[in-house]
């Protein structure tokens, strides 16, 4: 059974475990059965509030994107634009992943088992990360075509860094890159 928040109501409860299951387990193994029972409800408390997996992943999705860039925004506010700022994302993702995949990055891998509105909310992520890091480095000096590929290359690794970590359940790679990122 699933140690459940104080403040978090049934419909968060079902989002967090969710989104744990993907980041841990993928698509193919979410289950409305397993997360009901994981959370000591019926099945149909699960579709009372998500009707299709579908919708449960939409959410998840878009939960994740918002959760994602809230704490992106609230970490690096104060800090100045550039290096500091995207070492600060890569010590973001890695505290609050811990050796598990991105949900976006799961999400994309298994693109064919996703509705066409999930696809959407995963690439509008990546389209907005990916925005969000070519601006860091475009205040670091780096010319628009260089953040450009560079803010490719740099999310791919991170999310290639998180695949592999994801099997050892450690941030080996993931902190390899951040050391790789300090030298920019």
């Amino acid at each position: 059974m699933s140690k459940k928040h104080p403040r978090m109501g049934k419909k968060e409860e079902i989002l967090t475990l969710a989104n744990r299951e993907l980041q841990e387990k993928g698509v193919s193994s979410l289950s409305f059965r397993e997360l009901a029972a994981r959370l000591d409800i019926k099945s149909s408390s699960v579709h009372y509030y998500f009707p299709a997996k579908d919708d449960l992943i939409e959410e998840v999705a878009r939960n994740y994107a918002a959760a994602t860039f809230a704490s992106l925004q609230e970490r690096t506010a104060k800090l100045k634009p550039g290096k500091a700022r995207l070492e600060e994302l890569l010590a973001l993702i890695e505290e609050k992943l811990e050796g598990r995949q991105c949900t976006a990055g799961i999400l994309a891998a298994e693109s064919a088992q996703i509705s066409a509105a999930a696809r959407k909310i995963v690439s509008s992520f990546f389209g907005t990360m990916g925005d969000w890091i070519r601006a860091e480095l475009k205040a670091m000096g780096k010319s628009e075509k260089e953040a450009k590929t560079l803010s490719f290359v740099l999310l791919s690794a991170v999310e290639g860094c998180l695949m592999i970590d994801s099997l050892g359940k450690k941030n080996l790679y993931l902190k390899e890159l951040r050391e790789f990122t300090a030298g920019l």
